[in-house]
């Protein structure tokens, strides 16, 4: 459910959790508390905000994995 939030752009983030907000309660309640506390101070949403990022080190790192495996199994 907050996954998407990395993929708004950094100004719409806030209003994005916002809306995601709307009628929580109990233990998702207090998930979005956390968040809110920990992760969305203005000077931490750049650091985990991919939008517009071509390459994400998941991605890049699974296909060179998977080309150092291809290369090992060849000898």
């Amino acid at each position: 459910m907050l996954m998407p939030l990395a993929f708004l752009p950094v100004n719409l983030v806030l209003a994005g959790f916002e809306i995601l907000n709307v009628g929580t309660s109990g233990q998702v309640e207090a998930l979005f508390q956390y968040v809110q506390r920990e992760w969305l101070p203005a000077t931490k949403i750049p650091l985990w905000n991919v939008h517009g990022v071509a390459v994400r080190t998941n991605n890049h790192l699974e296909g060179w994995h998977s080309q150092m495996d291809k290369r090992a199994q060849k000898h």
